[in-house]
Parts: C-alpha cells; structure tokens; sequence
C-alpha cells in the first residue's frame, strides 16, 4: 500500500527512453498530502485534518515544518505542528512525520459561529439573518471575535467572547453581544 502511494508521488520520472529526472523539491501541497495520508493511515480513529507545509527539498534528513489542522464535532477545531522528513529517496522515496505532543491551538470553526448567532437571532427577532459572517474563534479565554449579520435590509454586528475553555477536550464556551437593529430588538 505504502508503494502505490509512493507510486503516485512523481518524485522519479521518467522520460522518452532511459533518462531519469530525479526531483530536487516536493512542492508543499503534495508534501502536506502524502503526510496526511501516512498519518490517517498509521492512525485510523484520528479526525481527518489537513496538513499543509512548504516546498520539501528531496534530500536524506531535509525536513520543514508543518501545520495540522482538523476540525472535530460541534465546530471544534484543533491545530498541532509538526516535522516531516526526508528518510530516503530511493526507489521514489520515504518520508517520515512526526506531531507534536502538545496541541499549538483550539477554538471554534467560523461556520460553527455564524450557525449559533443565526439560530440566537432568529429566535430573539423571530427572523432568521439572511447572511451571517464570523472568523474562526480562538478557544483562549477571554478572546473575542467580531461577526456581521443581515436581518432584512438591516446590517447588525455581534461580538463572541469566551468565556470558558476544556483543554482535555478541546471545547470553548462563549457568549454573543448583539447589537441589532432597533426595528428588530425585543424590549
């Protein structure tokens, strides 16, 4: 299995006759891939993430390094660095990655956000937003984010704070403070 996705690297090609190219650099998107999949394949039960690194050169011990970022249930998102390097370039290549022990950063996905302030506006105004927009929350106490939102013709705002943090298990609670428009406020 681990040949055929070698196989599908492209880091040997070969051209009309006999002549080998052999490649001085992996691009980075194709590094974070091939990492990616040698991680969820060593590791079944782990969230699918996205990896993504800079160009890789092709030479035993050249390494860089990474990010991960996988976003769990409920919105949780979860970022970790890590290294990956070049083990051996024969027959294709190997490459080897290996994680940090500690998670660099958590906090909540910017789709997750605006789903929360739509539903909490729709049901203090009894209309649902027509466009909401949020940043990706870090899971820090105390941070905060500011988020838009459309009710009608009306342009609204909101800030998310947090308020609380679980580390063990990567959740962030926060609160929103809504700024809506006076047509659409509830006294």
């Amino acid at each position: 299995m681990r040949a055929a996705a070698l196989a599908l690297l492209g880091l040997l090609l070969t051209g009309c006759g006999s002549t080998t190219v052999q490649l001085d650099h992996l691009a980075g998107a194709r590094v974070g891939e091939m990492a990616e999949s040698q991680l969820e394949e060593m590791h079944p039960g782990m969230a699918h993430g996205v990896l993504t690194c800079p160009t890789l050169r092709f030479r035993v011990g050249a390494e860089v390094r990474c990010v991960r970022v996988a976003e769990l249930s409920g919105g949780r998102v979860v970022r970790m660095y890590g290294t990956v390097r070049v083990v051996s370039t024969q027959d294709g290549g190997d490459l080897h990655v290996a994680m940090d022990d500690d998670v660099a950063e958590f906090g909540v996905s910017a789709a997750q956000l605006a789903a929360d302030l739509s539903a909490i506006v729709a049901k203090r105004t009894s209309t649902t937003p027509t466009a909401v927009r949020c940043p990706y929350l870090d899971g820090s106490a105390g941070s905060s984010v500011e988020c838009t939102l459309r009710i009608g013709k009306a342009a609204a705002k909101a800030k998310a704070t947090v308020t609380s943090v679980d580390p063990a298990d990567f959740r962030t609670s926060y609160r929103f403070t809504v700024q809506l428009p006076k047509a659409h406020s509830r006294g």
